[in-house]
């Protein structure tokens, strides 16, 4: 079986020379382990769901922010609760998106389905 190795412009040696940048990983502890096109979408919506966690606090945080700064103004408190509701209306949405995706990878990977295929090898004359 074949070593893969990774080349990226300006450093060379392959993997073996890779500076630690932060958020880029090789090797076993890679963010996507399983290279199958559901690892990769399970990473990928690994990604967009932290993603969308991170969004909800900031604009519920802002939505805050603006609510108590409203002063008692009728129309800036209506923008904050406007925004508030949103962000909540979002986070119910997320969790709508996650459990259905959660759902659907249970059916179509039931726990204990591995997914990995062994590879075959080519015969020796």
């Amino acid at each position: 079986m074949k070593n893969l190795s990774l080349n990226i412009p300006g450093i060379s040696g392959g993997s073996t020379n890779i500076p630690n940048i932060p958020g880029f990983q090789i090797g076993p502890n890679a963010a996507i382990k399983d290279p199958s096109l559901a690892g990769v979408l399970s990473a990928i919506l690994s990604l967009v769901f932290s993603i969308a966690g991170i969004l909800l606090f900031v604009f519920l945080l802002w939505g805050v922010v603006q609510y108590i700064l409203a002063g008692g103004q009728k129309e800036r408190m209506a923008k904050a609760r406007a925004r508030i509701t949103y962000a909540l209306i979002g986070f119910v949405i997320v969790v709508i998106a996650f459990s259905l995706s959660s759902f659907i990878q249970s059916i179509f990977f039931p726990q204990g389905f591995s997914t990995n295929i062994t590879p075959v090898s080519t015969p020796t004359p």
